[in-house]
């Protein structure tokens, strides 16, 4: 499989150019592009956040949870006290870290996390979390929900690549491990992956304004028109 540095270049660079591209296109401000591209990258390491005896990837773990924290914190800043929000801290930087041990007693590396459905999750738990807890508009979560399965998406494609011999023309035993529908070991959870996926996607804002950015042809064009000088 790929590297921390391989998957963290490739979320950036995948999540850079769609960032620029919403932001040449005038879809998208300089501010809320920075945070598409923010999500985009942490979505290209997530996938292996079940890969607990990693060093870089405890380290990803500690500071997702304490970005996760202080968004948490912030999301109840203008309505708590602060005894309250410190306590609701410690509350979330304690669920995240009980969440982390879960993740390792219940998954195996590349097992239902590596998959389609675990990507769909990813993007539309974004999506939702932007929506009812940081009352962003429907066309930003939409955005958010997408550059995080994209970044996840790429996660997954870079490690069967790296699946590939390629001067051998042959495949490695890990290839087609990185790609999947589900986990055939784990059926029960491949049913809550896809039920859960489901009812985020009922939870999610109208997609209206998102699909009318995405497909109308005078955002490709003000794309094209940027392209050069």
């Amino acid at each position: 499989m790929a590297d921390f540095k391989t998957h963290f270049i490739g979320g950036a660079f995948v999540a850079g150019v769609g960032a620029v591209a919403l932001r040449a296109s005038d879809v998208a401000q300089v501010e809320e592009a920075a945070g598409y591209f923010a999500v985009g990258v942490v979505g290209g390491l997530l996938p292996d956040l079940d890969l607990g005896s990693s060093v870089p990837v405890q380290i990803a773990r500690r500071l997702s949870a304490i970005v996760a924290t202080l968004l948490v914190v912030l999301a109840f800043a203008d309505s708590l006290s602060m005894l309250e929000l410190a306590l609701i801290g410690v509350g979330s930087y304690t669920l995240a870290q009980v969440s982390f041990e879960m993740l390792d007693r219940f998954t195996v590396h590349r097992g239902l996390i590596h998959s389609l459905p675990a990507t769909a999750i990813a993007g539309l738990a974004t999506g939702a979390l932007a929506t009812y807890g940081f009352d962003a508009t429907p066309l930003m979560s939409w955005f958010y929900a997408s550059f995080m399965s994209l970044g996840f998406f790429t996660h997954l494609v870079l490690d069967e690549i790296y699946s590939v011999n390629l001067l051998g023309t042959r495949f490695k035993r890990s290839f087609g491990t990185a790609i999947t529908l589900g986990d055939r070991k784990n059926l029960a959870g491949t049913f809550v992956a896809y039920f859960l996926a489901f009812a985020l996607w009922v939870v999610q804002p109208s997609s209206t304004t998102f699909w009318a950015a995405v497909t109308t042809e005078s955002t490709y064009t003000t794309i094209l028109q940027n392209l050069t000088p």
